[in-house]
């Protein structure tokens, strides 16, 4: 199993557990795998005085302050994590990041203007919307944005 698979398999079973990310390779890369699969945040596991701190944090009940920190609650992620494997897909699927995203998608706003209105990278805002594309088994972004546009009508 990869970290993140890991990250999932315990974030769907319970909330009662923090699970802190930690990779040598680009955070970058893996923040929004192990985010969105349940780990409260991501750090470089080679900067071992930065992971000492989150930890600390997180055992005192202190949100970690990094970079790449999660904006659900464990019990959120966890919410979320049941609720898209039944195969219930609404509003509440998606993670919030995934819903700032598809927001402005449907708005008309492209990947670039999206990433910088969010202060993320480009790269990172098309994987949040292949992300929702795969949750929603839409083709491409087009067919994501209209469906996401259905469930926003009926959610409200």
């Amino acid at each position: 199993m990869s970290g993140c698979d890991v990250c999932r398999t315990i974030r769907e079973e319970t909330a009662q557990v923090d699970l802190v990310g930690m990779t040598a390779f680009s955070l970058d890369r893996y923040c929004v795998p192990a985010l969105e699969n349940g780990a409260s945040c991501l750090v470089d596991k080679a900067n071992v005085k930065g992971l000492c701190h989150v930890l600390c944090a997180i055992v005192n009940g202190r949100r970690a302050d990094v970079k790449y920190a999660s904006s659900e609650s464990a019990q959120e992620s966890h919410e979320r994590l049941l609720t898209a494997k039944s195969g219930n897909v609404n509003y509440e699927t998606f993670a919030k990041r995934e819903r700032e995203v598809m927001g402005l998608c449907s708005l008309g706003f492209t990947s670039k203007e999206i990433g910088i209105k969010l202060g993320i990278g480009e790269p990172t805002v098309k994987t949040y919307i292949r992300r929702v594309m795969k949750k929603l088994g839409a083709k491409n972004r087009t067919q994501a944005v209209i469906q996401w546009m259905e469930i926003n009508e009926r959610e409200y």
